[in-house]
């Protein structure tokens, strides 16, 4: 091939780069989309969908203020809607890397190792009430919308951690010993050596103790230190010897 040729080859294939990644980001959105119908059909939406959605309404709402912040030269209602836009984004990490490329799950380990706070349901509740205010600070009607949809569902989310965390206390102290524990978690953990939701449920279940949707996935996330979709002995057993201070913490939900 001469040296015309390569160079036009190359130039080829730096054309076709940005109109291959937009067919990802196509086909990422259209997966999302396709999964939330789904949840939609078969019953109400969990918490972390109804985020995950108002996330995307936040970054949408911030880019259509920030371009009205171009027009006007605003550089406060810019840089406002920029920091609304970040927020937005990290929601959305944190409520659906199921949703996303594989690389938001490493971004969202991430975040909660440098704000632990945010692996908690009662935690991202209260991320969701700031971010919401802030942007129902920033006047309109979408950012009214979105901002007053954030903060109410971070008002649910911390009243869920709290309903969740209570029980979770009452689930600790049905254990009188980590003998009693360990054969709990062996008769639920379906042969695997791990507790599914479904086991972590039926366990519960048979302690008396009966969670909701959002209150199951928050007790679960409280337990699952490791964030790998179920919880393995080391889990529990953390979870249920945790010091007085931690304890606190993993309790909260």
């Amino acid at each position: 091939m001469t040296e015309t040729s390569t160079e036009y080859a190359l130039e080829g294939e730096t054309s076709t780069a940005p109109t291959t990644h937009a067919q990802d980001a196509v086909g990422y959105a259209s997966s999302a989309t396709r999964q939330v119908i789904e949840m939609a059909e078969v019953g109400p939406l969990p918490l972390r969908v109804l985020a995950f959605l108002g996330g995307v309404g936040m970054i949408v709402a911030s880019i259509l203020d920030a371009v009205k912040g171009l027009v006007h030269v605003d550089l406060i209602h810019i840089t406002i809607s920029i920091y609304i836009c970040l927020f937005g984004g990290i929601v959305c990490i944190l409520e659906g890397p199921n949703f996303l490329p594989p690389f938001a799950a490493t971004i969202q380990t991430s975040l909660h190792s440098q704000a632990r706070f945010l692996r908690f349901r009662w935690g991202r509740g209260l991320f969701f009430f700031f971010a919401g205010s802030l942007q129902f600070s920033h006047w309109s009607f979408t950012n009214s919308f979105f901002g007053g949809y954030m903060m109410t569902l971070g008002i649910v989310s911390g009243l869920t951690g709290w309903r969740a965390a209570k029980k979770l206390g009452d689930l600790r102290t049905s254990f009188p010993d980590e003998d009693a524990l360990q054969r709990q978690f062996t008769a639920y953990d379906a042969v695997n050596g791990f507790l599914q939701m479904d086991d972590f449920v039926n366990m519960c279940q048979a302690q008396g103790l009966y969670f909701d949707q959002n209150e199951s996935e928050a007790a679960f996330a409280a337990i699952d230190r490791d964030h790998d979709g179920q919880i393995s002995w080391e889990d529990f057993k953390g979870w249920y010897h945790a010091g007085e201070d931690e304890g606190v913490i993993y309790a909260q939900v």
